[in-house]
């Protein structure tokens, strides 16, 4: 079944590698090479932004070389002349159905410096995502934690008039990684659907990244999507039994349409079950058989990311 993945960390895996390209990269979780063997129809690649302080020992660069490197690395790999709103285009038939279609977001807005100016020009750039917080606060707010104090403030000034520059540019915005306050405060500013691309349940396993059930649906009556996590410290195991459990809680709280695949892959290194590209392609037949129905599997693998993308980046 072809799927869509809204969320791994290959492009730093590659820039960390010294790779040229994301073509074959056989010390990585990911590569196209594996992903097109596996069916994959879309997959977002996020540009991961570390610590300053590790990104200057790791890498020797700022934020705004470090993207430029992670970008010239997607470039390289996919050519400039796909356009952003690709997923759009798709569903509504004004493109042909692509093998296979890449989207470039960005882990941690901080890169935006607090200028609504720097939207306009990442969307320019081919962003069509922006993950607003990492684990640290920034400029648009604070990350989900342990500490209940920083888990109960939510976004900035500019925070909140970024999250109107995004909904206007056609850029989605991302809450994993969002303190509770933050999410709060992105469902009463946001005009557009929003989606939380690689988290779980929290009732399922009690992890601050995860959603509470009232979350759920208020993702779920916003029109917006929740991508499964396979990170086992964010499932609770890692394997495909635990995300199963995630998949029917979330379904049966917020409907079979908040369901999406959001793997984290390349962006954990926990042993896990679920490692590779093939594993992404297998989750849903899995699912299905375990009881989800065909439209329900057939909504988790890439229709309801592909609805989501038409509505957001239209």
């Amino acid at each position: 079944m072809r799927y869509i993945d809204l969320h791994c960390d290959t492009l730093t895996r590659a820039l960390e590698l010294g790779a040229r390209d994301m073509l074959s990269l056989p010390e990585a979780m990911l590569d196209v090479r594996r992903l097109r063997a596996a069916g994959a129809l879309g997959q977002v690649f996020a540009v991961y932004f570390p610590p300053r302080s590790e990104l200057r020992r790791r890498f020797g660069m700022d934020d705004e070389a470090f993207f430029c490197a992670c970008a010239k690395i997607y470039h390289n790999t996919f050519g400039r002349s796909r356009s952003p709103r690709g997923f759009a285009h798709f569903v509504s038939g004004r493109a042909d159905p692509p093998a296979f279609f890449p989207v470039l977001s960005l882990e941690d807005g901080r890169i935006l410096s607090g200028k609504p100016g720097n939207i306009a020009r990442f969307r320019d750039l081919g962003v069509q995502l922006i993950t607003l917080t990492w684990n640290e606060p920034n400029c648009l707010g604070f990350p989900c934690s342990s500490d209940a104090r920083i888990m109960e403030r939510g976004l900035t000034p500019f925070g909140i008039d970024a999250v109107w520059e995004m909904n206007r540019r056609g850029v989605a915005v991302d809450v994993s990684h969002l303190s509770d306050g933050g999410f709060w405060d992105v469902l009463r500013h946001s005009e557009r659907p929003f989606l939380a691309s690689h988290s779980n349940a929290r009732a399922v396993h009690k992890h601050p990244r995860n959603l509470t059930d009232d979350m759920l649906r208020a993702i779920a009556r916003r029109g917006g999507i929740v991508g499964l996590n396979f990170a086992p410290s964010i499932s609770g195991t890692g394997g495909s039994e635990q995300l199963l459990r995630h998949a029917r809680h979330i379904l049966r709280v917020g409907g079979e349409d908040i369901l999406a695949l959001g793997s984290d892959l390349d962006g954990f290194q926990e042993s896990s079950e679920l490692c590779s590209a093939r594993h992404i392609a297998a989750l849903p037949e899995y699912f299905h058989g375990s009881g989800f129905s065909c439209d329900a599997t057939e909504k988790l693998a890439y229709r309801n990311a592909l609805r989501f993308f038409e509505d957001v980046c239209d």
